[in-house]
């Protein structure tokens, strides 16, 4: 067979091979690096503001919630912060939260959302049936109260490895401070954070004396599964 012919029937066979992979992507020895996946966000970016500790700035904050109600200086925060005497949010289950809502920046970047219910939609027991078993639970320490008279106080459900508290009303009995965590307590103020160590957390409430940082041990009242 002449040369030229041979030539031509492999110039046919290599178009006809390039033809055939046009639509199976890039050949061995071709092949592009996976793109890197976008990190996971932790549990505090899926709140009900829409703001990201860590991530929001300042500006996308007015742009969502407009300008602040008032602006304060708190410890600990470099920044002012930004409070809403009152919001209308839906809640992670779709239910409408009527709340205050208070944003605390360092650089201009949210650091910290506070969100105190004025119409509470959720307990302790939804709280721990969707987080699990919080790193430890908060609780006041028994104070002055009237002899004779509950008194309204607090506890609370931590998870500062993800990123999140949760505070609880409380009645507590005379002179013996909150009894525990109940099923049924409601959630009155929650806490987004960017996560941190338990630890870093637990020495920042540590150091209030009103209050006893306890590890975990179930729903008062309730025998320990």
């Amino acid at each position: 067979m002449p040369k030229s012919h041979l030539l031509l029937i492999g110039l046919l066979a290599s178009a006809f091979f390039w033809l055939g992979c046009a639509g199976c992507g890039a050949l061995p020895g071709l092949l592009r690096p996976a793109p890197t996946p976008a990190p996971a966000l932790p549990d505090s970016a899926q709140n009900e503001t829409g703001l990201v500790p860590g991530l929001t700035t300042r500006l996308e904050v007015e742009a969502r919630f407009g300008a602040p109600d008032s602006r304060d200086m708190v410890a600990g925060y470099p920044d002012q912060g930004w409070s809403y005497s009152r919001v209308t949010l839906t809640d992670l289950a779709g239910r409408e939260l009527r709340a205050y809502l208070t944003v605390f920046f360092a650089d201009d970047t949210v650091q910290e959302i506070v969100l105190r219910d004025i119409t509470p939609t959720m307990t302790a027991g939804e709280v721990v049936a969707q987080y699990g078993a919080p790193a430890y639970v908060e609780l006041p320490k028994p104070g002055d109260e009237t002899p004779g008279a509950p008194n309204l106080t607090w506890s609370a459900l931590a998870y500062p490895a993800r990123g999140v508290v949760f505070e609880l009303t409380c009645f507590s009995s005379p002179s013996q401070g909150c009894p525990g965590v109940r099923r049924d307590d409601p959630v009155s103020t929650k806490f987004y954070f960017a996560p941190k160590p338990a630890a870093e957390w637990y020495q920042r409430m540590s150091q209030y004396g009103w209050m006893t940082v306890e590890p975990w041990t179930g729903f008062a009242n309730e025998p320990t599964p």
